[in-house]
């Protein structure tokens, strides 16, 4: 769920408010609660959670891999973990602890109309009886789904002939190398985890990163990763049949505007293969795939003082727009 400005920025001020105030409202953004709550046109107000949350308590939470979602408890397993699923969405997430419950909705306003969770008989008949409703209306929307299902495999299919190619290059030591750039595949997974934890383990030695580095071999990063490569963007670069290098990224809505904005989520090389030019291409065929998609912007985020990083990204066209600041409070 993403709101009218950057989460990471506000995430402090709903802390710092549930902390002074007991309780913090603000618009949401996003489809994933409807029909409860429309996107950027309802409102919510949170307060701190009493612990443990009960089924059907609708918490805002901080995802492992740095998303804050707002999401219903539809199961509370034995070990006390939650399996939360937004009221329009099949797929849940699994398995969230109570230190990463940040609030928990005490009321919402609806098209200019307050409703108190814990008061209104209405919504507490709409929580117990809308898990039987919602599959007829999967139903309903079927043929919508089926047509934009094959748009999108369309629009993968032609990524696919546009950008994939085989590219000999000389690696230092003088040896001619084919270098395959293709759309990941599901057997690449593997090999594509094993990278991203190369990545974390490289950004916590060097920058003390705040990261798992095998986070996206657990079942949520798996399940993210997935998602990506299904739903979003992610290629590879391979050689000798191994994968070398991995670019994911992904297209949403302007926090600011109505415009379509890509983002650079991960690129990692392979040490042997850096300074090729392979990361240079892998942006390359990012940036096609969001162009032809309608985006104005490609962003990306990365350590402050990572020099290589911003030395690839300077050179592919990249600038800085916005600072993020990061201080330690422990003693």
């Amino acid at each position: 769920m993403a709101e009218n400005i950057c989460m990471e920025d506000m995430y402090p001020l709903i802390a710092e408010m549930l902390d002074k105030n007991g309780e913090v409202s603000f618009t949401v953004s996003g489809v994933s609660m409807q029909p409860m709550i429309y996107n950027r046109r309802d409102t919510v107000t949170l307060v701190k959670p009493r612990l443990p949350l009960k089924k059907y308590d609708l918490p805002f939470y901080l995802m492992d891999d740095g998303k804050f979602i707002l999401h219903r408890v539809i199961k509370i397993h034995p070990d006390g973990t939650y399996e939360c699923r937004g009221d329009n969405r099949w797929e849940s997430e699994d398995n969230i602890r109570d230190d990463q419950i940040i609030g928990v909705v005490k009321s919402f306003t609806r098209n200019g109309k307050k409703t108190d969770v814990d008061k209104s008989i209405g919504y507490w008949l709409y929580t117990r009886t809308w898990k039987f409703l919602h599959p007829f209306k999967r139903l309903y929307n079927l043929p919508k789904r089926l047509k934009k299902r094959m748009e999108h495999r369309k629009m993968r299919l032609a990524d696919s002939r546009r950008n994939r190619q085989k590219i000999y290059i000389k690696t230092e030591a003088g040896v001619m190398k084919k270098i395959e750039y293709r759309e990941a595949s599901a057997a690449d997974m593997k090999q594509i985890y094993a990278l991203s934890k190369k990545l974390g383990e490289y950004e916590v030695q060097n920058f003390n990163a705040i990261t798992t580095p095998g986070w996206a071999s657990s079942e949520q990063g798996q399940r993210y990763f997935q998602k990506i490569r299904k739903e979003h963007f992610m290629w590879v670069a391979s050689c000798d049949g191994k994968v070398i290098a991995y670019c994911s990224g992904s297209i949403r809505e302007s926090i600011s505007s109505k415009y379509l904005n890509g983002e650079l989520i991960n690129l990692y090389i392979d040490d042997s293969y850096r300074g090729m030019g392979i990361g240079s291409k892998l942006i390359e065929i990012l940036k096609d795939y969001c162009r032809v998609r309608g985006c104005t912007k490609l962003k990306v985020g990365f350590m402050n003082d990572n020099a290589a990083a911003e030395a690839v990204y300077s050179k592919n066209g990249f600038k800085p727009y916005t600072k993020t600041y990061l201080c330690d409070i422990e003693d």
